[in-house]
């Protein structure tokens, strides 16, 4: 079985290295026939692991992925119940794809600029379903087994059609609207396909069914509709302590009304690189996952941001700075984005707490008002 692996990681990395996609083929056809989703998964961790990005596996992706699809099989949920979270995936996909298809049929014949616009607003609905991936399937996946760190190439196909669902809402037409209709469905067909040969299939295989039921518990927050059949109560002697400092004491239920009650989302990440909290206000700026917790900060963010995370924690470690601030235009709110390095009182590196809030309306503020 490792030999499958090894052969599949030779031939992608021919690829990366640009050397003949025929002679690849030849000398390594074989394995498209024999290897699993697990070992694709592996394979392309390997590669990640050696210091191909994902940007660069991204570029020849199409290839091992035309040979993959040709030899694996399609994930068969006939048997799963209707509120399985693998389940409410699917369904997704194939409403979606349902939509897309309908639209194809009147690709050439109507206007492409008004098709695009249908477009955008199909592609809009669908974030939530990459997010869940994002933010639920793919933590649970890494926590479970290394080999699924490769799960982020798949989160650089999500950014794809995020910038794609951003061009279908400008202003577009002719040819260039074709082209770009053409580049939305090859891409959202692509990313189907792939769950459905590769994510899909080494999911159900590694996880049980009240891991599925926590999964899709979590998914509640971005829209499905799951009953809720798991519960997450701390135990009593933990919910009895207290926390208490030199400024006063809180019981612990109090704390969590205070911090979830903050204008803010934070988040804690330790000193080494591990998020360990964050904060539920009523309104999150960035969605998070109790998935997500334990998982190494690189792998919370998409790969294009990885340097500039880096970047701030090695600033924060070695001392150079202690303050990072971004802000941001999103779906029409100003939106500051600050990172602390936190230090105990030996001026030791602790973390980073990142702090998120629309600050739309404070820059609107003019003149006072005073209690």
């Amino acid at each position: 079985m490792q030999d499958n692996v090894f052969e599949l990681t030779a031939y992608v990395r021919g690829l990366l290295d640009g050397k003949s996609s025929a002679e690849l083929y030849h000398l390594h056809h074989e394995v498209f026939e024999k290897v699993s989703p697990m070992q694709v998964f592996r394979a392309f961790t390997y590669l990640l692991r050696e210091g191909y990005t994902e940007e660069q596996i991204l570029k020849v992706l199409s290839k091992p992925m035309t040979l993959l699809s040709n030899h694996l099989p399609e994930f068969d949920a006939g048997s799963l119940p209707d509120d399985h979270f693998l389940k409410l995936l699917i369904n997704e996909n194939e409403k979606t794809a349902g939509v897309l298809d309908e639209k194809k049929t009147r690709v050439g014949k109507e206007d492409g600029q008004a098709i695009l616009q249908e477009l955008s607003i199909l592609l809009k609905e669908y974030e939530s379903h990459s997010l869940v991936k994002e933010n639920i399937l793919f933590p649970y996946m890494e926590k479970k087994d290394s080999i699924y760190a490769g799960t982020s190439i798949m989160w650089g196909l999500h950014d794809t059609v995020r910038q794609l669902a951003k061009r279908a809402g400008e202003q577009i037409s002719g040819d260039e609207a074709k082209k770009l209709i053409g580049e939305i469905y090859f891409a959202v067909y692509g990313l189907i396909e792939k769950e459905n040969i590769l994510l899909f299939p080494a999911a159900y295989e590694i996880f049980d069914e009240r891991e599925f039921a926590e999964m899709a518990r979590q998914a509640k927050d971005y829209g499905y509709d799951v009953e809720d059949n798991v519960s997450l109560d701390l135990p009593g002697e933990i919910k009895d302590l207290r926390y208490a400092s030199s400024s006063g004491e809180l019981s612990f239920d109090q704390l969590t009304l205070i911090l979830n009650s903050l204008p803010v989302d934070i988040s804690y990440v330790d000193e080494n690189d591990i998020l360990r909290y964050f904060n539920t206000p009523t309104e999150r700026i960035f969605p998070r996952s109790p998935a997500a917790i334990g998982r190494n900060v690189r792998n919370c963010h998409p790969p294009k941001s990885y340097d500039a995370v880096e970047r701030i924690i090695r600033d924060f470690r070695s001392g150079e700075s202690d303050r990072e601030v971004f802000w941001i235009d999103m779906k029409g709110k100003k939106i500051l984005i600050e990172y602390y390095a936190l230090r105990d009182s030996q001026g030791n590196y602790r973390g980073v707490l990142e702090a998120s809030r629309d600050i739309s309306g404070m820059m609107e503020l003019k003149g006072e008002k005073r209690l």
